[in-house]
């Protein structure tokens, strides 16, 4: 995902734990959150949640191999814009991530 993203000229700020994350949140412009529901370290839908509050702006992306229906609706409630099954298709990120409008914005920044 980093290397079709930075293809398509996108900054991209990988984290690999919700702390990690949490850190490039507060340090960084992040336009669009790209994540994985199951965290390391966390639960996705609560760091969502978390952060949805401090940074309204931010527009979520959840990845996940688990697409039961209720975590779809947890995180659709919680305001994410997209919620894409494993394995991930480039092309249906490519169409989240215009659906957004931040695309194509070269600059932009992402974390996952």
């Amino acid at each position: 995902m980093q290397e079709f993203l930075t293809g398509e000229g996108f900054l991209v700020l990988p984290a690999h734990s919700a702390d990690e994350g949490q850190l490039l949140l507060k340090n960084n412009p992040i336009d669009i959150l790209i994540l994985d529901i199951c965290l390391p370290d966390a639960n996705g839908l609560e760091f969502i949640k978390d952060n949805k509050s401090r940074f309204p702006e931010l527009v979520v992306i959840v990845i996940s191999g688990y697409g039961d229906m209720d975590s779809v609706i947890q995180a659709m409630h919680l305001g994410v814009l997209d919620f894409l099954a494993k394995p991930l298709r480039q092309t249906e990120l490519k169409a989240a991530i215009e659906r957004s409008g931040k695309f194509p914005c070269p600059q932009g920044s992402f974390f996952y």
